[in-house]
């Protein structure tokens, strides 16, 4: 059995951690982080319909962000995230026409052409070497320059390796509006199917892309949407099938 680890941590002697007023935990000094902060800037065309007023076409530029962490398989390093991070995808939004706003709802009063993305890795924005993108896991692996691996400077941390069972409390880590990474331990695996399984709360958006660890620190999988009531994440088999996928299918990457 190939062995694979990712860089984390569970309790290391170089982070100080704090608790913040919105119950999460935050790593305060670190010589090391969990996790890089991952976005993507991505610029559209939106074609506004007649319904709001006539005809508009608009240049448009959509922000995403969330979490990424390296995993190492068979001497290799990879960073992964999720799909909808570096994608850039949007359904809803506003323009402003003659100083009031306009709302507009994709596939029903405008279409959304894409043009071009820009994707970047932690506070020195990083570029890519190479990506893939799996929208069905929504799960997407990129490879950095030898340099910037060590720029990042992750920690590592062992695979979960048993069985997943519902009701196991998981910590998750991510960046969710702050310059330092920020975990939760609060969650509860509530339901395992497939390739995914769902936590028992939601948690911010900048989590996505973020690790979820077992108590023992160990990797079980990544968060890949949230909603009101829970949190869908994807598993370490999904993810260590798209990393052996890799070498056949991922692409140079370019702006």
């Amino acid at each position: 059995m190939r062995l694979s680890t990712a860089a984390f941590f569970l309790l290391s002697p170089v982070f100080a951690l704090a608790q913040g007023s919105n119950g999460l935990s935050e790593a305060t000094e670190s010589t090391a982080r969990p996790v890089a902060r991952v976005y993507a800037e991505t610029a559209y065309t939106l074609q506004i319909a007649k319904s709001l007023r006539k005809d508009e076409t608009k240049d448009v530029c959509v922000m995403s962000g969330g979490s990424g962490f390296i995993l190492q398989d068979n001497g290799s390093n990879y960073l992964v995230t999720a799909a909808h991070v570096v994608l850039g995808s949007t359904t809803k939004g506003t323009i402003i026409k003659d100083g009031k706003e306009k709302s507009y709802t994709l596939g029903e009063t405008a279409s959304l052409t894409q043009t071009k993305t820009r994707i970047r890795v932690g506070t020195l924005s990083l570029v890519p070497e190479r990506l893939l993108v799996d929208p069905a896991a929504d799960v997407a692996i990129m490879t950095l320059a030898d340099a910037d691996l060590r720029t990042l400077n992750l920690l590592s941390f062992g695979m979960h390796r048993a069985r997943l069972r519902p009701e196991i409390q998981v910590r998750v880590w991510g960046f969710p509006s702050t310059v330092l990474p920020q975990f939760t331990d609060s969650p509860r695996v509530s339901a395992v199917e497939d390739d995914f399984f769902v936590l028992n709360q939601p948690i911010d958006s900048g989590f996505s892309g973020g690790p979820v660890l077992d108590a023992a620190g160990e990797l079980i999988g990544s968060v890949v949407r949230t909603t009101e009531k829970q949190t869908r994440c994807v598993t370490t088999r999904a993810i260590l099938r798209a990393v052996a996928s890799f070498a056949a299918t991922a692409k140079p990457y370019h702006d």
